[in-house]
Order: structure tokens, then C-alpha cells, then sequence
């Protein structure tokens, strides 16, 4: 089983996106450099050194995904009931802050945090600077698909 997150977008919010998150195209060569182990990262930066020579694709829309691959238990509990209730909350309603988001939810801040931690590693979301020390959860993937990978299984299951 695959579980892949998508999200899709136009190729000059892409470039504001990579400039958001990593600061300057020369601060996300210094991360793939130093961490080289970093898959998304290296990712972004093709994709930025990419799109940026080609401005005439800039208003193109493009599609961007991480797959997890293969899933373990460990990977399908990030599909808890909480969990799945949060992306769906982050879908249809903006907040400030990750405390305002736990008040709405009715869960504990730290909690919700560890979630969104979570979820920002597979670049579901990001977590923008608000004011203070505050967070604001923003949702990327627009898309989540599961996709059973052991055809011969599904058959199996339909005929038994």
C-alpha cells in the first residue's frame, strides 16, 4: 500500500513556496548540501534551479507529491480518527495559531502540535511564523490517496 499526498499549484507559487520555507535558493543548497539524506529538499532545489530558468512555465500548474512507501503500522497510524479530523478541519477553516486550532479541536495544544509536527515532515502542511512565538497551520496537499499495491490480494478478496 502507497499513501500519497499531492499538491497542486502553479509553478510561480511554487518558487514563492521554496523561497518561503528555505529562505533563498542559496540557504536550500546549504541544507542539500548538508543534509544529504534530505530527499525533499534535494527535490525542491532541482525543481527550483529548474523552473527557475524557465519563466515562460511560471503560470504552468503543476502537481508535487510524497508517497510513503512501503506503509507499516507505524505509517497508518498517522490515519487516526483525531488525526484525519484535523486535516479535514485545516481543509475548510484557517487559524492563527496551533492553540486556536487545539481550542477548536477540544484536544490538548501539545498534542495537536506533535500532529502537525508530523504532517509538516511529509510536507502535508507548513507551519508559517504568526505573531510572538505563535504558528499558523497551513494545509499544502490537497490530495491524499491510498493505493493498494497487491493487486493479486484485491482479486482474491473479490472472488472469495
Amino acid at each position: 500500500m502507497i499513501i500519497r499526498f499531492e499538491q497542486s499549484l502553479m509553478v510561480s507559487e511554487f518558487l514563492e513556496e521554496v523561497k518561503r520555507r528555505y529562505g533563498s535558493e542559496k540557504e536550500l543548497r546549504r541544507l542539500s548540501e548538508r543534509k544529504t539524506k534530505d530527499i525533499l529538499a534535494a527535490e525542491d532545489l532541482e525543481d527550483f534551479e529548474y523552473y527557475s530558468k524557465h519563466p515562460e512555465l511560471h503560470s504552468e500548474k503543476i502537481r508535487r507529491a510524497v508517497s510513503v512507501i512501503p506503509v507499516s503500522d507505524k505509517a497508518l497510524s498517522i490515519f487516526s480518527p483525531e488525526r484525519l479530523k484535523l486535516l479535514d478541519v485545516l481543509s475548510s477553516m484557517q487559524f492563527k495559531s496551533i492553540r486556536q486550532l487545539a481550542g477548536f479541536l477540544k484536544r490538548d495544544v501539545h498534542n495537536v502540535y506533535e500532529d502537525l509536527k508530523r504532517f509538516q515532515a511529509l510536507r502535508v502542511l507548513e507551519l508559517e511564523r504568526g505573531t510572538g512565538n505563535s504558528r499558523i497551520p497551513r494545509l499544502l496537499a490537497q490530495y491524499i490517496t491510498i493505493v493498494p499495491t497487491h493487486w493479486e490480494k484485491l482479486e482474491a478478496f473479490k472472488e472469495g
